[in-house]
């Protein structure tokens, strides 16, 4: 089995919302999502590879889950707030920064296109995409730091900011079915170690989120959220679940 063991290092900006929506306009929505990383140096017609030679996380052998798009993100104003920086993955068997349509979405993930086209709106948001195989368990490794909300001068009454707060670090499954979201995931379990810490305001944390995946584990895509959550900081990965070695 290739294991993967690697440092991601991230780089965000901000684009002109006129700017984007000129680029949107004249450039039609792709087929895929971020960089192909495993597409071919040769220049290979995609009609000479068959299904069995394509990587495991663009062709999944007795697909059951999609996950859908990652969605579009609306949010309350939180109390806190976690940055989040991935160190390390190790136990995957690869991983991609794209999405693939023909593995995210299946006969049943979507009813009509308003939830569809909402749902791409929100692609890239995702950190990365990872894949697991059966079997095996595999884990991410990041920081956090946390940022309480605060009073620009004195609280109102009855207004009290934290100094300290207890935290249960959990994860969430994601996918989508008939528009719908599903968090079903048989067969997908998630460990933190710590599963607890008193956060503290400015404080970073270490922690280590062990995904374990049964040998008969549906086959397929799920969205996976990290604590603290998708409003108050947490990273959305995709999870794709593929048997990759025969």
């Amino acid at each position: 089995m290739k294991t993967l063991h690697l440092v991601l290092l991230t780089v965000s900006g901000i684009i002109p919302l006129v700017i984007l929506g000129i680029y949107l306009i004249s450039n039609p929505m792709p087929d895929t999502y971020n960089v192909v990383r495993h597409a071919p140096d040769q220049n290979i017609s995609s009609s000479t590879i068959s299904q069995e030679s394509l990587p495991c996380d663009l062709h999944i052998s007795n697909q059951t889950m999609f996950a859908g798009y990652a969605g579009s993100l609306s949010c309350p104003i939180m109390d806190i707030y976690m940055s989040s920086k991935i160190v390390n993955y190790t136990g995957f068997y690869d991983m991609s920064d794209t999405i693939h349509p023909s593995v995210v979405v299946g006969p049943d993930t979507y009813i009509g296109t308003g939830q569809e086209e909402l749902d791409k709106s929100g692609n890239n948001r995702m950190t990365a995409n990872l894949i697991l195989e059966p079997g095996h368990n595999a884990t991410i490794t990041y920081n956090v730091t946390a940022s309480f909300v605060k009073c620009a001068d004195k609280c109102p009454d009855g207004i009290i900011v934290p100094t300290q707060l207890n935290h249960t670090n959990i994860a969430e499954f994601i996918h989508r079915e008939h528009n719908d979201m599903s968090h079903s995931h048989d067969g997908l379990e998630v460990r933190y170690d710590p599963q607890y810490e008193t956060l503290m305001d400015g404080k970073t944390y270490t922690l280590k989120t062990t995904i374990m995946a049964s040998k008969d584990v549906p086959r397929g895509t799920y969205w996976i959220i990290l604590t603290p959550g998708n409003c108050a900081g947490g990273l959305l990965m995709l999870l794709t679940v593929s048997d990759c070695e025969k």
